[in-house]
């Protein structure tokens, strides 16, 4: 049938063959996109889809007399029903698996746990000083800290902090949405926003970036109301909260520049609101300036909007490349996150560079921006199009574009446009007077496509990407689990943590109030059991790099239990290694180091320099923080003897951070200058030979430094034991 002759066919007819024609092309052009792999389907992707628009403008062309602000007959006990209903949909797939998705306690999500308690049970009030901190948002640690006065402070409860966040920030979003468009769009943008993967996904142990959506709803819903019924005092309450949002998470900032686009749209489309509305937008900017002096005043210290805004900025790889090709980047990937794919590194919420719409919404979504950017000269359109472009620059100016995150913001008003399309849709089929039996038909198709949408969702989530290896490890898993086994361990042990554990977030939130048993291990100074109360047993915590140093613990505690963790990677991550009381009692003597090289450090490479520090290493088997003074400008020379038990090729080697450099020497011979890996081989005699390293870097939080040997018989290189070197004077 040609495409001239539908608009012969009865009203609901040509209307089903129209709508029909644009959701195929639409649906078989994101299908296309979805195989993600470019070239053809890329281009046949993008082809359809425009076809798809330009068929929709075409057959539904916009008409400015469909009024989305209109009150339509929808009673107030229906609204709530179908609001009771959306919100619960919204809770289930918030709350669903809450302590199991993802396992492990994010080092993120820890610190704000920690700063919590610390307002609880130790008088801290962070303020301006927050702006500093690892995780720089002041609200986050008080909001925290009202959550675990509340309803306790375990790792179960605090997973529930997320989902009320989450759950609370649509909530308002709908508030905000009722306030100007009427109940049918409304519910329909709740909906999708309730089930959006890239929102709900957040109320998942991942991070508090569900605080954008919170703040936004607290401003926009108490806004929009004082604007419609001209009522300043909820304007003081929308500056209040707009104020307030300024000390949350940084993506927030661009709700600022959103409200000051839609007071600009008033001034100039509709100066007449705008006239009666003057008192409203006066106080609104009033209590938003008095509640963010503060901050203005930190900023106009600091030169800077805040310390992750200064650290994930563009401008950075601008000015390195000297061209604006990270930001046309970063644009062009913000584009393909929701449709095409996502290609950032976080597994957390991006698994296997998936797209982030499902295949319902992301349909809707494109039909439905094109169709609101032919009426972005009505307020409501605008609005929304100017909530998508406003909330995506924290992505686009940030140097991850496609940083879920970041561009969270931009849900709500995506959500809006697939609703607008849909209600429009509905308006003209009603006005088609289609009989009851078509209305029953159309209806059970369009909860089949809303079902579909949610059901895809919670299939890509939980079925599919929760349970991939790579998103159950990325969340402190071996962190979490450390912590989880010092809570298992009797009272009376002391715990040895290596630096890789000992302070971190994840580990202080899980044994809090246990800090006095929790202590830095210093292999140099082994620990004492005179040192404790008698009775007390020791546990030692290893990472996955510390395999000599284990070793060298046994030799110093001998009788003790090793335990060996693998995470779902299959890759061991930590060993904990256990002395009874019992076997600590048997030792005649304190472990003390008897063998090992003598370092001395310094702050420069300058040996003349007078060493800050000397000590007896007994094993070169460092990493993170383990060397003292890690974080400074460090230079190390370690000399001493060591013991070759047979005539043959002796091998060395060091493993470095990639920011370091060393030099062997054997004999005082080197075979290498300073270099990221230094190395020597050569044939020894038996007996007693003179060893030295030296090793030199610019002061990175995190080093390592792990001494490796291949002696005669040995076809692979190990960490050199503490056995074979010579006594410490």
């Amino acid at each position: 049938m040609k495409l001239t002759k539908l608009n012969d066919l009865s009203p609901p007819a040509s209307f089903i063959l129209k709508i029909l024609l644009v959701l195929s092309l639409g649906a078989v052009g994101q299908f296309l996109l979805a195989q993600t792999e470019g070239g053809l389907p890329l281009v046949w992707g993008l082809c359809l889809y425009t076809l798809a628009v330009l068929f929709l403008l075409q057959f539904f062309p916009p008409d400015p007399s469909t009024k989305l602000l209109s009150n339509e007959p929808m009673g107030a006990k229906t609204e709530g029903l179908f609001f009771l209903f959306i919100l619960s949909i919204g809770i289930f797939l918030r709350a669903y698996g809450a302590n199991r998705f993802p396992p492990g306690i994010f080092v993120d999500r820890a610190e704000v746990a920690c700063g919590a308690l610390q307002i609880l049970n130790h008088h801290w009030r962070p303020f301006l000083e927050a702006l500093n901190l690892h995780v720089p948002e002041l609200c986050i640690y008080y909001m925290a800290a009202g959550w675990f006065k509340l309803w306790g402070t375990s790792p179960e409860i605090f997973s529930y902090f997320d989902v009320s966040l989450s759950t609370a920030g649509i909530a308002l979003m709908y508030i905000a949405f009722r306030q100007v468009m009427s109940p049918f769009p409304a519910l329909l943008a709740f909906f999708f926003l309730a089930v959006m993967r890239c929102n709900f996904i957040f109320a998942h142990q991942i991070y508090f970036q569900s605080e954008t959506i919170f703040f936004m709803g607290l401003t926009l819903a108490p806004l929009f109301y004082a604007l419609r019924a001209c009522k300043p005092v909820w304007a003081a309450a929308a500056g209040l909260a707009l104020g307030a949002g300024l000390y949350s998470y940084q993506s927030f900032k661009a709700v600022l520049l959103l409200i000051i686009f839609l007071m600009l749209f008033e001034i100039f489309r509709e100066p007449e609101k705008f006239k009666k509305n003057r008192e409203v937008w006066a106080v609104l900017w009033i209590v938003f300036v008095l509640a963010a002096l503060p901050y203005l005043g930190w900023v106009i210290q600091n030169g800077s909007l805040g310390r992750r805004e200064a650290e994930v900025s563009i401008l950075a790889r601008i000015h390195e490349q000297k061209s604006l090709r990270p930001l046309l980047e970063n644009i062009r990937d913000v584009i393909r996150v929701f449709n095409y794919q996502m290609t950032g590194p976080n597994s957390a919420f991006n698994f296997r560079n998936h797209r982030v719409l499902d295949d319902v919404t992301g349909v809707f979504f494109v039909l439905g921006f094109f169709y609101a950017l032919r009426r972005a000269k009505e307020k409501i359109f605008f609005t929304a199009l100017a909530g998508l472009g406003v909330m995506s620059l924290p992505g686009i100016l940030s140097a991850a574009g496609d940083n879920m995150g970041r561009i969270l913001g931009t849900t709500p008003f995506l959500a809006c446009l697939c609703a607008f399309l849909l209600a429009d849709l509905r308006n003209r089929w009603r006005a088609a007077k289609p009989s009851p039996h078509w209305n029953r038909t159309v209806l059970t198709l369009s909860f089949i496509l809303l079902a579909g949408a949610a059901f895809e969702n919670y299939y890509q989530y939980f079925v599919v990407e929760a349970n991939l290896i790579e998103c159950v490890t990325d969340c402190s898993w071996t962190e979490s689990r450390a912590g989880r086994w010092i809570l298992e361990r009797p009272d009376h042990t002391e715990c040895f943590l290596c630096s890789l554990y000992y302070g971190h977030p994840t580990v202080r939130y899980l044994t809090y109030g246990q800090e006095s048993r929790l202590h830095p291990l210093d292999i140099s100074r082994p620990p004492q059991a005179g040192s404790f109360p008698p009775g007390s047993s020791f546990c030692f915590l290893l990472d996955s790099f510390k395999i000599g140093t284990l070793h060298f613990l046994e030799t110093l505690y001998p009788g003790g239990t090793v335990e060996t963790f693998r995470d779902p990677l299959g890759d061991v991550t930590l060993y904990t290694y256990q002395v009874s009381a019992l076997n600590l009692e048997k030792m005649t003597e304190g472990p003390l180091l008897k063998k090992g090289l003598e370092g001395f450090y310094r702050h420069s490479s300058d040996e003349k320099e007078t060493p800050f520090l000397k000590r007896w290493d007994p094993i070169l088997n460092f990493n993170f923080r383990d060397l003292p003074m890690t974080g400074t400008p460090l230079s190390i020379h370690w000399t001493g003897k060591f013991k070759a038990d047979k005539e043959g090729i002796y091998g060395f080697k060091v493993i470095l951070f990639s920011t370091a450099q060393g030099r062997i020497t054997v004999d005082q011979i080197y075979q290498q200058g300073f270099t990221v890996n230094p190395y020597w081989k050569k044939r020894l005699k038996p007996g007693w030979h003179r060893l030295d390293l030296d090793y030199q870097d610019s002061g990175l939080a995190a080093t390592q430094v792990h001494l490796l040997w291949m002696p005669p018989g040995s076809n692979q290189f190990e960490l050199m034991p503490n056995t074979v070197f010579g006594k410490t004077k």
